[in-house]
């Protein structure tokens, strides 16, 4: 169904945890218009793309293993390398190989700044990073929030289902959460404050606010694209200090033919008091 690739996105690092790292990355920086969002886009080949969220100058988190799981064991656009996933591959490499770098590199990325004269909420810059052929990565920065999706060619009369999304939000520390443990449709919803290693395996529902130490709560938010995306929710990642996502059902995405675009992932500046 798709051209199978292997990306990693890493924070603090843009090498591969295998020791393989060739080449070097471009940091590419975008900010909001305000400038006190800002995003730093490590763009290196396909499989060394990173990046880091900054409020203020200060690190907030760090983005991971973007990306889905397809029910057929490949990835858009990206497995998280490491190297007890590498070691699984490396027997099974003519279904993914992980070792051979893809030709080509990237599409450096040009800011598009767009304005709203009547709703300067809505205004925001822009940068994509393109991959020719494979997919996007399109990150906007506005003056309260950071968001981001994918783009990727689906082919016409073949759906693709999604088993789950790799994606991870990385913190530095096991903050205080605070996010609802029932769908924010029911009456008698729950509220729970409890420090990110404490939120329970079945997971919670967005909007799952992280209280940082000496800095603004943030708000992580997974836009919906219903019917065909569930309601978001949030589980313990395996990385330690980390939540990824969760979905309730199988995701099918209608092969068209034409490019398809993801819901928009978003990290918002919270509301929240402990």
């Amino acid at each position: 169904m798709f051209r199978t690739v292997t990306i990693a996105f890493f924070i603090g690092s843009f090498l591969l945890l295998s020791g393989a790292a060739e080449a070097l990355v471009t940091v590419h920086p975008l900010e909001s218009p305000n400038k006190e969002f800002k995003i730093e886009i490590g763009i290196g080949p396909i499989d060394q793309t990173s990046a880091r969220v900054y409020y203020k100058g200060k690190k907030m988190l760090e983005l991971h293993g973007l990306g889905f799981q397809l029910d057929n064991g490949e990835f858009i656009p990206t497995p998280l390398i490491s190297k007890e996933f590498i070691g699984r591959t490396r027997t099974r490499e003519e279904k993914i190989n992980v070792i051979k770098r893809v030709s080509g590199g990237p599409v450096l990325p040009s800011t598009r700044v767009v304005r709203n004269a009547e709703e300067p909420s809505l205004n925001y810059n822009e940068s994509v990073v393109e991959y020719i052929g494979l997919m996007k990565i399109i990150f906007r920065a506005y003056d309260s929030r950071i968001e981001f999706c994918y783009e990727f060619e689906t082919k016409a009369n073949e759906p693709i289902k999604i088993k789950q999304e790799l994606t991870t939000f990385v913190f530095d520390g096991d903050y205080l959460t605070r996010a609802p443990y029932a769908p924010p449709a029911q009456s008698d919803e729950k509220i729970k404050k409890v420090p990110m290693s404490e939120i329970p395996k079945e997971g919670c529902y967005c909007p799952l606010f992280v209280v940082l130490p000496d800095g603004p709560t943030l708000a992580l938010i997974g836009s919906m694209d219903f019917p065909t995306f569930p309601l978001m929710r949030f589980q313990p990642g395996e990385q330690q200090n980390s939540v990824t996502v969760l979905y309730d059902h199988e995701v099918v995405i209608r092969g068209t033919g034409k490019p398809y675009r993801s819901p928009w992932r978003s990290i918002n500046l919270g509301a929240f008091s402990p």
